[in-house]
């Protein structure tokens, strides 16, 4: 199993801490590979000219800087020393789908996400990122679920 790769999905909160805490925990027994991917949901940031779509503008530089600094460089400073191999990296669009294409794009082994604890009933109606990566991936995916203790 040296060879693999879990991807996790970083979400600057708890539910991305433990899905990288888990997916170390079990790279450091199966000798897996890492990659953190923080996905930058567009949805309030869509261009509305082709001016806006040629230069980046201020807010999208910022995201890209938050999801470096604030999310993703935590997180690898916090496993420095897990003798895991880890990288990461952030993608535009809709977490699952920049999940997804990650995954298939790296041919990854497993992807691992943090479950935010709602109800099934909560998150039929409204929607959950872990729930839609479940069923788009062609590969197992490991839903870490909040700590009860």
């Amino acid at each position: 199993m040296a060879n693999q790769l879990y991807i996790v999905g970083c979400d600057g909160g708890e539910w991305g801490e433990r899905a990288a805490t888990c997916a170390v925990n079990f790279a450091k027994t199966s000798g897996a590979k890492i990659k953190f991917v923080h996905a930058i949901d567009y949805t309030g940031m869509r261009p509305i000219s082709i001016e806006e779509i040629i230069n980046t503008p201020p807010e999208r530089e910022a995201e890209e800087r938050r999801a470096k600094e604030e999310v993703l460089a935590p997180l690898l400073d916090k496993y420095a020393d897990s003798d895991v191999e880890i990288d990461s990296g952030f993608a535009w669009g809709n977490p699952a789908e920049v999940l997804h294409d990650e995954a298939e794009r790296l041919d990854a082994n497993v992807i691992f996400v943090g479950r935010h604890g709602r109800s099934s009933f909560a998150d039929m109606l409204l929607g959950s990122a872990a729930n839609k990566i479940a069923h788009m991936a062609n590969i197992p995916v490991v839903l870490v679920p909040e700590d009860k203790h």
